[in-house]
């Protein structure tokens, strides 16, 4: 359904995996190929259509499901990223382009705090390629956040105390000794012991997670704590230079 939805209401530009997922809706219903032709989109598989492509909407679905490790990720977020600023930059109204690196959430579940590691240095040459092109553009807004923590990772001496209390049966913490073995027999040369770092648990968690941008207006975060949603509410403003969102019931926007 999602590929689905994505095909009658296509932005500019989508790109990164889910090529299964788009077959899947095609197979299901083939008359949603004929509606991307209608639709004016481009449907590619591989990076050298994207990087061929130069103008209309594009989505580009490069493989299966998702990039899962950083060294099977070709094109790399950061070329993805270069790409679409490319593509959009030419408009004179502006644009807004949303890069995730999803593939961090995984590597958390799993307790791969070495893929994590790797995925992180992959999203921040993603980010750097934001920031470069705000210092060349000086009307852009750069905001990097998550939307929640995954693993719940704290330096290793905090972890083993919250592990030691932990119940063992918990099918959080049951899973989460039996990743890190798992890892261990894998990368032997990994001493999992010595590192800094550990998590402790699987799952997502509540966690305050921290907010970085750059940009007019983007002063509003600092030393503050804001709500997820009025994150979304600054870049609604920004975008349209009014008031954005609902207001509830009870007088709350």
């Amino acid at each position: 359904q999602i590929a689905k939805l994505q095909i009658e209401n296509c932005p500019d530009l989508i790109m990164g995996g889910g090529r299964a997922m788009y077959q899947a809706a095609i197979k299901d219903d083939p008359t949603y190929e004929q509606k991307m032709k209608d639709n004016g989109i481009t449907w590619a598989n591989t990076w050298d259509e994207v990087e061929a492509f130069k103008e209309g909407k594009l989505i580009a679905t490069l493989t299966d499901d998702y990039f899962e490790r950083v060294e099977e990720a070709t094109p790399t977020l950061a070329q993805m990223t270069e790409k679409a600023l490319s593509l959009l930059s030419g408009t004179e109204e502006g644009f807004f382009l949303m890069v995730e690196g999803g593939a961090m959430d995984e590597s958390a579940h799993e307790s791969e705090v070495m893929e994590l590691c790797r995925q992180m240095l992959s999203f921040d040459e993603a980010v750097s390629l934001g920031i470069r092109f705000a210092s060349e553009n000086p009307d852009t807004i750069v905001i990097v956040t998550a939307d929640h923590n995954t693993g719940g990772l704290q330096d290793k001496e905090t972890a083993d105390k919250i592990l030691a209390k932990a119940n063992k049966s918990d099918v959080h913490i049951k899973a989460l000794l039996e990743y890190e073995a798992a890892i261990q027999e894998r990368e032997p040369d990994i001493k999992l012991d010595e590192l800094p770092y550990r998590f402790t648990t699987i799952a997502h968690t509540n966690d305050n997670v921290q907010v970085f941008a750059i940009g007019y207006g983007t002063e509003i975060f600092n030393d503050t704590t804001v709500k997820s949603f009025e994150i979304g509410k600054f870049i609604g403003q920004a975008l349209s230079g009014q008031e954005f969102g609902a207001t509830s019931k009870n007088g709350t926007k």
